[in-house]
């Protein structure tokens, strides 16, 4: 349960735009409307599913961790892209830049694994640009960008 400083009752589930924090021994317990930056050196998110702070998104919820916005989000911000896996960040984040190894993907704003992960939606095919590494709508007229 959380001590809810709005109501003063003990909730289950945090109000609208409060979040439960276990993560912060400052505020333990209670409805915060501003999940901490930091606990133990890692980020942490404000989750809208759970009503929690978090240190990872939930996978099953298909939601990142948004670094601007301290929030998860089920799309990143443009200029990000949602990191699946990493090693440098393994918690679900959105990122500027792939992992090497893997292609950004700017419709979905995702990391992709291999050049033919790159998406056709709505019947738009999108195609792996190697100068990039890059999913594009439209390949580049010059050849002697490609990889």
């Amino acid at each position: 349960m959380y001590s809810d400083n709005t109501t003063k009752l003990c909730v289950l589930k945090c109000p609208n735009y409060y979040y439960g924090n276990i993560l912060d021994n400052a505020n333990y317990g209670t409805c915060v409307a501003i999940c901490p930056t930091y606990t133990n050196g890692s980020l942490k998110f404000s989750d809208n599913y759970t009503k929690t702070c978090v240190g990872v998104c939930p996978s099953s919820q298909g939601t990142f961790g948004d670094q601007t916005s301290l929030r998860c989000v089920s799309v990143c911000p443009l200029g990000y892209y949602a990191q699946l896996t990493s090693t440098v960040f393994p918690n679900r984040y959105c990122v500027q830049t792939c992992d090497t190894g893997t292609w950004s993907e700017d419709v979905l704003r995702t990391c992709v694994l291999t050049p033919t992960d790159c998406p056709t939606i709505n019947g738009t095919h999108y195609y792996a640009y190697y100068a990039l590494t890059k999913c594009v709508k439209t390949c580049p007229l010059s050849d002697n960008l490609w990889g």
